[in-house]
């Protein structure tokens, strides 16, 4: 095996030792990378994620300095950069290096907080644990921590602390929210909604709690329940694109075609590159078999997003509009 494969190989048992977090295991095949491939940039920022498992936070530093120094643009370096000097911020110096503060759980709070503003869960999670390990009825911990697990796909674990945000605080309507939004993705809709008029019963003047809240109902089948939802979202907000176009395709989907393309109508002058309100309102007037109107919006819609063309040539409501030759010069100019 030659040095390219050897290094290729030590690359990938140490990404292997980083997701098992054995984490010095994993820096000592980095090391052996490094000594064969000093300038790459990927290599350097996993050794920094290694001693920073190892809590060697000044080590983790430099390294992700010298990947940075490599390759400015290399976003992850810099994302793990910005958190470790976050995390420094809440560590106290000391003859013997770096050492935990044990009454600072609100600093660690907002050094997880920064984990999450990177977009670094896992780390997130495992901060959020000593916040928690600190003050265990900190509730804002428990929701932030479930937003982390639910960002890493571990949405059950996310339930469970969203439950203990709410065992602590009853009335935190925004983990009740969120914790709605966890119940939707996994098409638990009746849960979710259940979830969402709890939210709403502490704090309806959120017009994105009316806006989920329409969106179980309408996963429900719920349609005329969901539009009182949508439009209840739309006293509080009127600009609010989001339930302009959902509302469209609840009246949609009762076959109120006119009062949906208004909806959608409303969506296109919030946002005029609203190509998923501009298909939509294709798909009305197709159905309603006004061949111009529907390849005009169609055209728009795929101007902006190609693959609505893809959806329009297997969607039922197109069958009657897709023998036109109109529809079918779209596809010469994709």
């Amino acid at each position: 095996m030659n040095e390219s494969d050897n290094s290729q190989t030590w690359y990938e048992q140490g990404n292997l030792m980083l997701n098992l977090g054995r984490y010095q295991e994993a820096f000592t095949y980095f090391d052996k990378v490094i000594e064969t491939k000093p300038d790459d940039y990927q290599v350097w920022n996993c050794r920094g994620i290694a001693l920073r498992g190892l809590e060697d936070y000044q080590g983790a530093l430099s390294c992700f300095e010298k990947a940075l120094e490599i390759n400015p643009d290399y976003r992850p370096a810099r994302n793990n950069l910005d958190y470790i000097i976050s995390t420094l911020t809440v560590l106290e110096y000391s003859n013997q290096g770096y050492r935990f503060e044990p009454d600072s759980h609100e600093a660690w709070y907002d050094n997880a907080i920064q984990a999450l503003n990177f977009e670094l869960y896992e780390e997130a999670v495992a901060t959020f644990d000593k916040v928690i390990e600190l003050q265990p009825n900190y509730y804002k911990a428990w929701m932030k921590r479930a937003f982390a697990l639910s960002r890493l796909g571990k949405d059950e674990e996310a339930i469970g602390d969203y439950d203990r945000a709410v065992e602590i605080k009853p009335d935190y309507h925004l983990a009740w929210y969120n914790r709605g939004l966890v119940l939707e993705k996994l098409n638990r809709n009746q849960e979710a909604l259940v979830s969402y008029d709890t939210a709403i019963k502490y704090y309806p003047e959120d017009f994105d709690y009316w806006d989920s809240r329409g969106n179980a109902l309408l996963n429900l089948n719920r349609f005329q329940e969901a539009i009182q939802s949508y439009e209840h979202a739309l006293k509080i907000q009127p600009n609010f694109r989001r339930s302009w176009y959902n509302r469209g395709v609840a009246l949609s989907k009762i076959g109120h075609l006119h009062e949906a393309i208004y909806s959608y109508d409303k969506a296109i002058a919030l946002d005029s590159y609203d190509a998923d309100s501009l298909y939509n309102k294709a798909c009305c007037y197709a159905v309603l078999l006004n061949k111009d109107l529907a390849i005009k919006y169609l055209i728009q819609a795929v101007n902006i997003n190609s693959a609505k063309f893809s959806l329009a040539e297997t969607d039922i409501q197109w069958e009657n509009i897709r023998s036109d030759k109109r529809f079918q010069d779209i596809k010469k100019f994709i």
